[in-house]
């Protein structure tokens, strides 16, 4: 079974962290059908929770981002419906903006997955001590 990937950021503040998220995610070793082993499609989704300063524009960056921009701030999880609305793969991932990812991240986290498919699942998180 080929799957696919969305992956939604909630956002608010500054958009540093999301951007940094969204650079390490664009820099991924994609994740691979485990029948083909084409590379998957990952769409990358930034909900803008009515931030002070607005998600800015992508122009010119190596990501593409769909991104969402909510008129009132409705919290965490109002920033992750509206998120999830515009998603259009199979499997969805919510990650926080300020996490930090390794290179392998998405291609790891599909593969653990697939076996236990339909299934929910989520990474561990580690903080910079590694606890």
């Amino acid at each position: 079974m080929t799957v696919a990937v969305s992956v939604v950021i909630p956002h608010y503040g500054d958009p540093a962290p999301t951007l940094d998220l969204l650079a390490q995610l664009a820099d991924q070793a994609a994740p691979l059908d485990s029948v083909t082993g084409d590379p998957l499609p990952v769409q990358l989704v930034v909900s803008d929770d009515a931030s002070p300063q607005p998600f800015p524009e992508q122009e010119g960056t190596a990501y593409r981002a769909v991104v969402v921009r909510r008129e009132r701030n409705g919290g965490f999880g109002a920033a992750v419906n509206s998120g999830v609305a515009e998603a259009v793969h199979d499997q969805l991932l919510i990650l926080n903006s300020d996490l930090q990812v390794g290179p392998t991240f998405l291609r790891d986290l599909v593969e653990a997955a697939a076996p236990w498919q339909p299934a929910v699942v989520g990474p561990a998180l580690l903080d910079p001590d590694g606890r």
